[in-house]
């Protein structure tokens, strides 16, 4: 196992913690590679991050029925003891579509924008409105 497999299998590990993919060294936005290269990177963490949500939003839907056999049967567990992950669930999907979202921007200015500054400011937006939404 080469030292570059072992960190997509690290970096993964964080995706599943809730924390965001890191496939590149560099600038979150890969803006350190080639064009083409940053166009496929880019790519790479969107397919890997949509994969994620899937998985998320199939235990969302698991802990959903969960909740509801447990509000019809009580005596088969306490529908609240699922509220707690179903929540952390939540969050998680909400951040990963949030990154999704990043990342797809990103992607569609790499690929259609020759413009440097264009990206940047596009860049600096997706940033404010980050720090907006999470205050």
């Amino acid at each position: 196992m080469t030292s570059g497999s072992r960190t997509r299998k690290q970096c993964l590990r964080s995706l599943k913690r809730g924390l965001s993919l890191k496939l590149c060294s560099g600038p979150v936005d890969c803006s350190h590679l080639p064009p083409e290269q940053r166009r496929k990177k880019l790519q790479t963490r969107i397919n890997n991050i949509n994969q994620e949500i899937q998985r998320e939003r199939e235990q969302r839907d698991a802990l959903l029925k969960m909740r509801e056999v447990y509000d019809q049967n009580p005596q088969m567990g306490d529908a609240h003891s699922v509220a707690s992950r179903l929540e952390e669930v939540k969050q998680s999907l909400e951040r990963q579509e949030e990154e999704l979202r990043r990342n797809q921007v990103l992607r569609i200015l790499c690929t259609h924008s020759t413009h440097i500054v264009l990206q940047t400011v596009l860049y600096i937006l997706i940033v404010l409105y980050e720090r907006i939404v999470h205050t």
